[in-house]
């Protein structure tokens, strides 16, 4: 288990505020991982953010034996399961609340390789119009994360897309895709409103190719400000992207997400 605790990347305190309490709930814990191994993760809704923490630490040994079986290794296995601790910490470290996406992790169907995370994802949006998109509703795709905690440098995101075409192609040949695929703030369109040419954002966008925008901007807040503010004046100035965007929300500009994608064969 301590092995597991060192993947999650927890800080100091919550590492050691964890093991104690694995020492004092340790058959619950098991239990409870068992459980999530053989009927999934609702059983964790009513959990304490601790005990929630605890048992997908657990479950890591689950996860294990799946790399392993797929001939992944375990470098591939501590990436991936430090955004255990990025979430912890977006939930002032007393515990893991998302872990309706750690899920995803520890069922090895999200991999972290190099700065980006690579999902398995059958496209299906319900409001996409398919025939502007070179694949089908449904079509198995990649979808690429983008984990915070590191500049988006874009030497940094073509040297990872080269390397998760391998990974695919060697540890999951069986899963057919054509695309990797994104929906995120990151490729909103109008981000080039008030970010520079030469900013990261901008230059992670030149790798897709742009299908669809969504005006919605609760998320690109979230990411860029924390939470929404009703008076856009009280939004933090701290970065140039906070105040670049706040500056053009306030003339009136709005901010969303689009949906991206790039071709295998053009990496």
């Amino acid at each position: 288990m301590e092995k597991y605790i060192k993947f999650a990347g927890l800080d100091a305190g919550l590492e050691k505020r964890l093991i104690e309490y694995i020492r004092s709930h340790g058959k619950k814990i098991n239990s409870l991982a068992e459980k999530c191994k053989k009927h999934g993760f609702s059983c964790l809704a009513r959990c304490s953010d601790m005990m929630r923490l605890a048992v997908c630490i657990a479950y890591i040994k689950y996860t294990e034996d799946s790399y392993k079986e797929l001939g992944i290794g375990e470098s591939i296995l501590k990436d991936t399961m430090s955004d255990i601790g990025i979430w912890c910490r977006n939930n002032d470290n007393k515990g893991l609340k998302n872990y309706p996406w750690i899920k995803n992790h520890l069922k090895a169907e999200l991999f972290k390789i190099g700065r980006l995370q690579y999902q398995l994802f059958n496209c299906n949006y319900v409001t996409f119009d398919y025939s502007k998109l070179p694949f089908k509703k449904g079509e198995q795709t990649v979808f690429i994360h983008i984990p915070q905690g590191a500049p988006l440098i874009k030497s940094e995101c073509i040297e990872s897309l080269k390397t998760a075409k391998e990974f695919f192609a060697t540890h999951l040949p069986a899963y057919k895709f054509d695309y990797f695929v994104c929906k995120s703030w990151l490729l909103y369109k109008d981000n080039c409103r008030f970010m520079k040419p030469s900013s990261n954002i901008l230059q992670f966008q030149t790798l897709f190719e742009i299908a669809f925008t969504d005006h919605t901007d609760s998320y690109a807040i979230e990411r860029i400000f924390g939470k929404k503010q009703f008076n856009k004046k009280r939004y933090a100035e701290s970065t140039s992207l906070q105040k670049g965007a706040k500056e053009y929300m306030i003339n009136g500009g709005k901010l969303g997400e689009s949906f991206g994608y790039i071709p295998l064969n053009k990496i």
